[in-house]
């Protein structure tokens, strides 16, 4: 029997050989590629579905930020209603009470056969005080103690009755009031936290406005 060694076999069968294995690695290739491909799309997929659970974690933490946000500033809203109304409680409870029934009072005047007609009150603590009486349209500052000390009896001398006289001219009395001033007054200090001004001169911080009745007595004293 002859035996072919290689270099004799034909041409023929190396191309068919040659076309095989070249078959074989293109068939490889393929699979590598394949397996590449798959595990790509796996691993993009898994990007995706991570980032989509980001979006949807980003939005959810979006959506309980704005949550909180939203208790938050309703927190503050209560919070300063609560302020608000102990600010007015406590100006409520600084105000000087105006008497219901207003108490005025006839002196003799140091002039013979008149009397001075006087507004009577006092206070529970000290105040700045500033006074006017309205008189036929006309308003005239009263003579009041700026300082009114609390616990005092105050009368304010509003108008002279002339002999003859039983109603007098003025008509109200128009009484502001504000917190002692830490400047200048050496008494017992306190204010009032509600916000509206403090100091004497600007906007009253309490007023009152007194109705000028005559004493039960007016006429029998001129009588």
């Amino acid at each position: 029997m002859t035996v072919l060694s290689l270099a004799d076999q034909p041409a023929a069968a190396w191309t068919d050989v040659g076309t095989f294995l070249t078959g074989v690695a293109a068939l490889l290739i393929s699979i590598g590629a394949l397996v590449v491909a798959i595990w790509t799309g796996k691993h993009n997929r898994r990007n995706a579905d991570a980032a989509e659970s980001s979006a949807t974690a980003a939005k959810d933490s979006a959506a309980s930020s704005a949550r909180s946000a939203d208790a938050a500033e309703q927190a503050v809203t209560s919070a300063n209603g609560i302020l608000d109304i102990e600010r007015k409680r406590q100006h409520d409870a600084y105000r000087p009470l105006q008497p219901d029934s207003p108490r005025f009072e006839l002196i003799r005047s140091e002039h013979a056969g008149q009397l001075d007609l006087c507004f009577v009150f006092s206070l529970p603590r000290s105040y700045r005080v500033l006074g006017d009486k309205i008189e036929r349209n006309a308003r005239t500052t009263l003579s009041v103690d700026r300082l009114t000390l609390g616990g005092s009896t105050q009368r304010v001398h509003v108008e002279t009755l002339p002999p003859g006289r039983v109603q007098p001219l003025a008509g109200e009395l128009h009484l502001r009031f504000w917190p002692p001033s830490p400047e200048v007054d050496e008494v017992e200090l306190w204010t009032c936290p509600c916000g509206l001004p403090t100091h004497e001169g600007e906007v009253p911080h309490w007023e009152w406005n007194v109705t000028v009745v005559s004493p039960p007595s007016l006429s029998q004293q001129h009588a």
